[in-house]
């Protein structure tokens, strides 16, 4: 179930990146890349966390996935708290593209840490989890539980932005 939470999380965010890329590229460029690197970050990325998202679900490249989220998941961490200490600047987050809107910091710090979190066990159970054993019924159910609480979130998220709003923050 891991598996599939964690592969619907970053497939939907990879894809929710490409369609608001220029946004993401402004995300980038405000965290310190140069626009070069910020333009071709924000083509590569999104693909990055589609094809670890997908290696998640292919059980003998689950491991390089998972290699390959943490990785993220580690720089998602380090720019989130960087984020946090430098208060006199705001970015917008857009880890779930244009979506959710929130500033880059502590949620993204909580998130992240959330994801890692969910990460641990996988990483730790080296056979096979039994993926392919679960019935489609089983698997489709997991994959919109995932949106669901993907949703939640955006909503949670939005409901934040807009309390923020009304309190001039």
């Amino acid at each position: 179930m891991l598996q599939i939470f964690l592969a619907t999380v970053f497939l939907f965010s990879g894809a929710a990146k490409l369609t608001s890329r220029f946004s993401f590229y402004e995300t980038l460029s405000s965290i310190g890349f140069k626009d070069a690197s910020a333009r071709r970050l924000s083509w590569i990325f999104p693909f990055v966390e589609i094809v670890a998202a997908a290696l998640l679900l292919i059980e003998p490249l689950r491991l390089p996935g998972e290699a390959l989220l943490l990785c993220m998941l580690a720089g998602f961490i380090v720019v989130s708290i960087r984020a946090i200490r430098a208060k006199e600047q705001k970015v917008d987050c857009q880890c779930f593209g244009n979506l959710v809107e929130e500033p880059l910091g502590t949620a993204t710090l909580v998130r992240s840490l959330v994801l890692a979190a969910c990460l641990i066990p996988l990483l730790l159970h080296s056979e096979g989890t039994g993926l392919y054993q679960m019935a489609a019924t089983d698997t489709v159910s997991a994959v919109f539980c995932s949106l669901g609480i993907l949703m939640i979130y955006a909503i949670a998220a939005a409901f934040r932005s807009r309390y923020r709003l009304a309190k001039g923050k």
